[in-house]
């Protein structure tokens, strides 16, 4: 099991910085010095690629990672730094210990994400599976009230990954806040990508794992509420400064903005947000959108 996951996640990234470290210290005197202010950050460079909405769409990501951990709403989120250092060209930061969905189907052929979790986090029962079956629990919740309030869309297995610990996390922000592949066709149709996979690795539908990733919905629903003017003001000095991004050209940067209020659901009680919510999870789980679009990429562009 250990060899399988060195495979998949090879070196870790912490063992990488240390190893790096002493190479460096032994190229240099042979003495190890102090390590304070030194770190290995990895980075993705681009060119000839727009990364301004990349980079306001993860500044809308960290503002309801802030939300969720000052509320200690026990979801979790892993934004990632991202700079447009031009029109053309930008850097971002490679989230380490990580592989796509696409990569670890490509890599083991006929592993199903469950089968996945069983091989390399142990059997049903264990310490191990059940931390990260915990951890995967908390990152869908979270990624999945990210992905209905930004209304993210474009959910392919290229575009999600699992790190070692058994996160699910989210990338690649080009289709948010009400834009959408194939000319706003609108062939996502789910509030968010929740596949009969992802419910499995959780235990099942009526499983407490599962149960327990629809009340976190609904506590990052409820706070994400809360903290509503927070995110809206902060989408709409984003839609003020940058009109001609792509979030906010295909209709009216108002539009656009009115739309992710009315997500918010303003003028409705708790409990009735409460069942909207619930209603969501049960209309993701059982949407027949999210496999077709799968087995799409999965045809036609070679996503797995």
């Amino acid at each position: 099991m250990e060899h399988q996951s060195r495979v998949i996640f090879r070196e870790r990234w912490v063992e990488k910085e240390s190893r790096i470290w002493h190479e460096r210290e032994r190229e240099r005197a042979g003495a190890a010095g102090p390590r304070e202010g030194w770190r290995l950050f990895p980075i993705i460079v681009k060119a000839n690629d727009d990364l301004r909405q990349e980079q306001a769409v993860s500044q809308m990501v960290e503002s309801l990672h802030r939300i969720f951990t000052e509320g200690d709403v026990g979801v979790w989120l892993r934004p990632y730094e991202i700079l447009a250092t031009s029109a053309t060209a930008g850097i971002l930061e490679a989230v380490p210990d990580t592989v796509s969905l696409h990569a670890l189907k490509r890599n083991a052929p006929g592993v199903s994400l469950p089968d996945f979790f069983k091989r390399h986090f142990g059997a049903p029962g264990g310490v191990s599976l059940k931390r990260a079956r915990s951890n995967f629990v908390e990152s869908c919740a979270g990624y999945a009230i990210v992905c209905y309030l930004l209304q993210v869309k474009d959910r392919h297995n290229g575009n999600i990954l699992l790190d070692a610990e058994g996160h699910l996390l989210h990338i690649d922000w080009g289709f948010v806040l009400g834009r959408s592949p194939g000319r706003n066709f609108g062939f996502e149709s789910a509030p968010f990508k929740l596949t009969s996979q992802h419910v499995e690795v959780m235990g099942g539908p009526m499983s407490f794992s599962f149960q327990r990733f629809r009340n976190l919905c609904v506590r990052a629903f409820l706070e994400a509420r809360r903290n509503s003017e927070k995110l809206l003001l902060l989408v709409e000095m984003l839609a003020e400064g940058n009109p001609d991004l792509p979030c906010f050209s295909h209709a009216s940067p108002a539009a656009v903005c009115e739309a992710l209020r009315e997500r918010f659901l303003p003028g409705r009680s708790v409990g009735q947000c409460v069942e909207f919510v619930i209603q969501m999870v049960e209309d993701s789980m059982a949407s027949w959108s999210t496999p077709l679009y799968d087995k799409f990429q999965r045809c036609c562009v070679g996503i797995f």
